[in-house]
């Protein structure tokens, strides 16, 4: 075999020899070519070894290259072949020929495939072996393959749960992924794809690319090793109390050898001056090994609960949020360019760019930030998904990464890609794992370590007062920290996932804790309580028709909508009785809803756009409002994504005959009206504070005064704000634009701080908590959640405290001992733990999403 300098020395190899010389050696065989050359795979840098293996599988015949760097060592798979001889002259040629050589008419092309997407940044003494899955090359290994499933091996997988962890989170992540399965033991992982959304190929080639943040990623689960210890304890010390007493001695060295790094624990603290947990659990390992009755099975039962609680919470967190947030994190990973014949090519997201146009058709996901160019679509913004979520969207209108088109196609001008996008960024925001700085978990290792004192106190002095230890070893049993530790994390994320399903995104958990206790408002103008609400200004109707009925008409498609024009229709008070339909009756598409009556008359609720593309007849008086209406331009390229629409016109029909028109404008009562009253709502006493950077005094006054607000001051600089904030003391809750450079002062010098920022500037917003979709309107939500957060914890301290009391309660009995002190402590947790876990449940039950669906199918019912 010949070989290119390029690539090796060049030599010619005879057929079923082995060549040896100081640079390389090849082996030639019927399944295979070894080869060894330190130019080629012990370089540091693998340019050589990528440019090897695209020659290599340009050769069809090639199954897998199995790559070992430290011995400089390549072997290329074909598996047993009857005329190896062919194999080789077609390896000759691809790894000799500058260019792939021109194929005989009996051979297949060969074609050059790109390595440049294969890890190979892994120790040198790490075997890598490269094999081809479609038209991707890949370091993982295909076990199964089908159309909608596949089975992945990688030896990195085995024994390292922290990968396997972050491999379920990037699956999680991925558009058409329906199931996984991930085992640590085999290091395999089988998958379920929706083949309509996904491919073999394309989910290899996405999972190739996640190998840096497999490896180092988010962190990972928590170890095993103490709980399957304190397992293994529970047996051994079982069997030295119960059944072999020769064990008894070893039971208690292999307890105290396992409670020894809490005995190193507490005497730090006491060398500190501090007495907490760690020296109650070394007070329980001395009962147990000092005096009578002493019961190593007690000890390490305890032990197991201890670490089967933190597991326990571990596992619910993360499963429960990729329940609730999975939807969020779901990204195409392909997406459709639009070409200027009219057809279109499907490309790998991460190879659009900006000015590039995509379409997006009915069941998918908008892959990228971008503006409409053309088409109609009705959309649901981001997750949740429901039906009081949608949207239209037409040309001139922006769209964001992860909006689900339920209806229509539309054709989008990209803006932001990738990383880029601010979904991208929320996506980082949201947890995957344990919650930190969370000042209630703060909280429980404060009160645990309080209680530890008098349950210290109380057994010495039971100890001193009688004859044996059995009530010393009663009282110093209950668990006073593992109940409230889960409880802050189980209770955090119910009040995250509920503020998401509601539209707010909490930037710093830690805010949850705060806001409970905030009693003084500052209200920033850049949140914009001087803004106008949209209001009906006109209903145009045909002869005969009245404008209560068009309205009503309108009001009854969006009864349920958390949009614009819901709020608007809603706040107009119009319900006409002949406008009454069952929620379930509603048909929404793209820019438009028809539901019937209860008249039985079928009603549509049409956008102009819609309208126009049905060919609708129009009535003369109204044309001129059509015409005005007309649909917007697309927008100009420097034009800011955040920009928001007007609010366009809606058109009422009945029975194909167009029969009004509701018109909308910005003239509406201050924003602010709304938002002081869900602040005197909460807190009649509340102090509420209004502070501004104009210079206009007179008209700073006036808006606090027509709010019945006090009024802060004017004119006032980032850091004269701070200052003011400071100086009015209290628990402070700033609200205004989180986004805007001269906020960070006011926000550092507050407790608690809430942005209404637009969505798409979510990146720069530094305040605690986002107000996503509703803005000022979720104001009232947001400072419910923090009270709800607060009423859970309570109540499961009372759990916790009554478990313990009653286990305590039991030194009066005589029959009681400290196993039955442990296990009721224990219960209480287990009351905790499921309490909150049943609560996560339902609300994960309700973020259950649309699925893709095949072209021209009839567009899904969303949940109300």
């Amino acid at each position: 075999m010949r070989l290119n300098s390029s690539l090796l020395p060049g030599v010619r190899v005879p057929q079923q020899a082995m060549i040896n010389s100081s640079a390389f050696r090849i082996a030639l065989g019927k399944d295979g070519v070894s080869i060894w050359s330190t130019e080629i795979f012990g370089q540091a840098e693998p340019s050589r070894v990528r440019d090897f293996l695209s020659r290599a599988f340009a050769v069809p015949e090639v199954d897998a290259v199995e790559l070992r760097r430290q011995t400089s060592f390549g072997r290329i798979r074909y598996g047993a072949a009857a005329n190896p001889g062919r194999i080789w002259k077609k390896l000759s040629q691809a790894l000799t020929a500058r260019e792939p050589a021109a194929p005989s008419a009996s051979e297949e092309p060969a074609r050059r495939i790109d390595a440049g997407l294969v890890y190979l940044e892994t120790p040198r003494a790490t075997p890598v072996r490269v094999s081809r899955i479609g038209n991707v090359l890949s370091t993982w290994r295909v076990r199964q393959y089908a159309e909608s499933t596949l089975q992945l091996s990688h030896p990195v997988l085995r024994n390292r749960r922290d990968v396997v962890f972050r491999l379920e989170e990037e699956l999680a992540a991925l558009f058409g992924v329906q199931d996984f399965r991930a085992s640590a033991v085999t290091g395999c992982v089988s998958i379920r794809l929706d083949p309509k959304a996904l491919s073999a190929e394309r989910l290899a080639r996405e999972l190739e690319k996640a190998w840096p943040r497999l490896l180092a990623g988010h962190e990972g689960p928590p170890s095993r090793k103490r709980i399957v210890a304190a397992g293994g304890l529970v047996g051994l010390s079982y069997a030295g109390e119960f059944l072999v007493p020769a064990l008894l001695p070893w039971a208690k060295a292999g307890v105290t050898i396992y409670a020894f790094p809490q005995v190193v624990k507490a005497a730090k603290d006491l060398a500190h001056g501090k007495v907490g947990v760690f020296a109650l659990y070394s007070a329980g390992l001395g009962l147990m090994l000092f005096g009578a009755g002493g019961s190593p099975f007690t000890a390490s039962v305890m032990a197991s609960f201890m670490q089967l609680w933190p597991q326990l919470t571990h596992r619910k967190i993360v499963r429960s949020q990729r329940r609730l947030f999975g939807e969020q994190r779901r990204r195409p990973v392909w997406a459709r360019i639009a070409g200027a014949d009219g057809s279109d090519v499907e490309v790998n997201v991460d190879e659009l760019r900006k000015g590039d146009r995509i379409i997006v058709r009915g069941g998918e996901r908008v892959p990228v930030d971008g503006v409409v160019e053309q088409g109609s679509a009705a959309i649901v913004a981001g997750a949740p998904f429901s039906a009081d979520r949608i949207e239209d969207r037409s040309a001139g209108d922006v769209v964001s990464a992860g909006a689900f088109i339920h209806d229509g196609s539309l054709t989008i001008r990209v803006e932001r890609t990738g990383a880029h996008t601010s979904a991208s960024y929320v996506d980082s925001l949201l947890p995957h794992t344990l919650l930190g700085g969370l000042p209630s978990s703060l909280e429980a290792e404060r009160v645990a370590n309080r209680n530890a004192k008098p349950a210290l106190a109380l057994s010495a002095a039971a100890g001193f007062l009688t004859p044996d230890l059995r009530v010393s070893r009663i009282l110093i049993r209950p668990d006073y920290a593992s109940g409230p530790r889960l409880s802050a994390q189980l209770s955090a994320l119910q009040a995250l996932a509920q503020g998401w399903q509601q539209g707010v995104l909490f930037r710093n958990p830690a805010a949850l804790d705060r806001l409970a206790s905030a009693d003084v408002y500052v209200i920033d103008d850049s949140a914009g309580i001087a803004r106008r609400r949209w209001k009906v200004a006109a209903v145009q109707t045909i002869r005969g028709v009245s404008s209560e009925l068009v309205v009503g008409y309108a009001a009854a498609a969006y009864r349920t909508s958390r949009t614009e024009h819901g709020r608007a229709l809603s706040a107009f008070g119009s319900n006409g009785k002949a406008a009454e339909s069952s929620l379930d009756a509603l048909q929404r598409a793209a820019g438009v809803t028809r539901y019937r009556d209860s008249l039985g008359g079928e009603i549509a609720i049409a956008t102009s756009g819609h309208l126009t593309a049905s060919k609708l007849e129009v009535p003369e008086s109204l044309q001129a409002v059509l015409a005005q209406s007309a649909e917007a331009p697309s927008r100009p390229r420097g034009v800011a994504l955040a920009l928001p629409p007007p609010l366009r016109p809606l058109w009422v029909s009945r029975n194909g005959e167009v029969i009004g028109v509701v018109s909308f404008e910005r003239r509406g009562e201050f924003v602010g009206k709304q938002v002081v009253a869900a602040l005197r709502s909460r807190d009649e006493r509340a102090r509420i504070v209004y502070v501004s950077r104009g210079k206009k005094r007179s008209e700073a006054q006036a808006l606090a005064a027509a709010l019945g607000i006090e009024f802060g001051g004017c004119g006032l600089s980032p850091v004269a704000k701070a200052e003011l904030i400071r100086g009015l003391g209290g628990q402070s809750l700033w609200i205004g634009d989180g986004s805007d450079p001269g906020a960070q002062e006011s926000i550092a010098a507050s407790s608690v701080s809430l942005s209404v920022a637009a969505w798409s500037h979510a990146r720069p917003d530094v305040a605690d908590v986002l107000l996503r979709e509703q803005g000022l309107d979720a104001l009232a939500e947001v400072l419910e959640l923090g009270r709800a957060h607060a009423r859970r914890l309570a109540r499961d301290y009372r759990t916790v405290y009554a478990a313990n009391l009653l286990a305590a309660s039991g030194a009066l009995h005589p029959l009681a001992n400290g196993l039955h002190a442990g296990l009721l402590s224990h219960l209480g947790n287990g009351l905790v733990y499921a309490r909150n876990a049943w609560a996560l449940d339902r609300l994960a039950s309700a973020a259950v999403p649309p699925r893709a669906r095949p072209e021209g199918q009839r567009p899904p019912r969303l949940k109300p």
